[in-house]
């Protein structure tokens, strides 16, 4: 070989491995970082941000992650379905959509979690997060989970902001 293929080959080799190596420790992923309240109690363990940065969080219930939406000074609130055309009776939430568990703030900031094996049911009404009722039309779910309430979001205090699990170095 002549010394200047040589030396292209070794250039490179030398770029390739310079964009192989890991991410400097600097570097931080979603991973590294939790959402705490005011007073500094952790509400979970960031598992992503949305485009305008809502960051969603793991929220551990029972070894389980239960992921939830947080704002600055707020949890997204969620919707929950039923047969019966007033909101009463069991809850349910489509689980079609994601690995997780199936959760949704409901009113007064209830953390509702999936508590059963997925069903065919055909909704009748909606409940949203603020506790209004809505009749919907017959809409069919062949993968709605029971819902039941587990863990009374209050008790976290806005406002909330994201901090590293990593030390800074």
């Amino acid at each position: 070989m002549k010394p200047i293929s040589i030396l292209m080959l070794v250039l490179v080799l030398f770029v390739w491995a310079q964009q192989s190596r890991p991410q400097a420790s600097g570097s931080r992923l979603p991973t590294d970082f939790i959402v705490v309240d005011s007073t500094g109690k952790t509400i979970g363990s960031v598992i992503g941000v949305g485009e305008t940065h809502p960051t969603t969080v793991a929220i551990p219930f029972q070894g389980v992650p239960l992921p939830v939406t947080v704002f600055r000074t707020s949890f997204l609130q969620g919707s929950l379905f039923f047969t019966s055309l007033d909101c009463t009776g069991q809850p349910f939430q489509d689980e079609s959509n994601s690995p997780f568990p199936a959760s949704a703030v409901g009113p007064g900031n209830m953390l509702f979690a999936a508590s059963g094996p997925s069903q065919s049911i055909t909704a009748a009404s909606t409940l949203d997060g603020l506790g209004n009722c809505f009749q919907t039309p017959p809409f069919a779910y062949s993968d709605a989970v029971p819902m039941s309430p587990v863990i009374d979001l209050n008790k976290f205090s806005p406002p909330f902001k994201v901090v590293s699990k990593v030390r800074e170095e």
